[in-house]
């Protein structure tokens, strides 16, 4: 069975590490304090990089997935403004670089992305419903979250194990 470690790529990144697919995930949220809303995307981006280099190195997972930016046109005070969108692009594109590296020099982890009303229609989540929604659906399955951003990241582990046959 694989490890595997899922992000939800956003300002607070969740991550949710299963050492296999039958073990309880261990979830925790990563924050770059005062980085995210600088105009300077660079500190930000240099430090999620150097996490994520950690994080595979030292859990060392089979698998790696993220959840798919949500970028939205901005329209009455919601949605995604240029900053946003490039940061959060900008996230998944680190993710899939340092991944694509490591397996080029002959290491892991496979890569898995996963749009987010994906993740929230397997675990049976209303996409209609605040993010709390996504909270109750992994708590009523035993998993333990402490934000939407594990919610999320749990969510989208969730799926891909589904995709790969296995079931957590």
């Amino acid at each position: 069975m694989p490890s595997l470690l899922a992000i939800d790529a956003s300002k607070y990144v969740g991550w949710s590490f299963f050492a296999s697919a039958d073990a309880k995930p261990k979830c925790r949220t990563w924050v770059a304090e005062g980085l995210w809303d600088s105009e300077d995307y660079t500190p930000y981006f240099l430090a999620f990089e150097d996490w994520l280099e950690e994080m595979l190195t030292v859990i060392d997972p089979d698998v790696f997935a993220f959840e798919s930016p949500i970028v939205m046109p901005k329209r009455e005070g919601r949605g995604s403004d240029e900053n946003n969108v490039r940061r959060l692009i900008g996230i998944v594109s680190i993710a899939e670089l340092v991944c694509g590296r490591r397996k080029r020099n002959g290491g892991k982890p496979v890569c898995y992305e996963v749009h987010n009303q994906t993740a929230k229609a397997f675990v049976g989540a209303s996409s209609r419903k605040d993010k709390v929604d996504m909270i109750v659906r992994m708590t009523e399955r035993g998993y333990e979250v402490a934000d939407q951003h594990q919610a999320d990241a749990t969510a989208v582990a969730l799926v891909v194990f589904d995709q790969l046959g296995e079931t957590p």
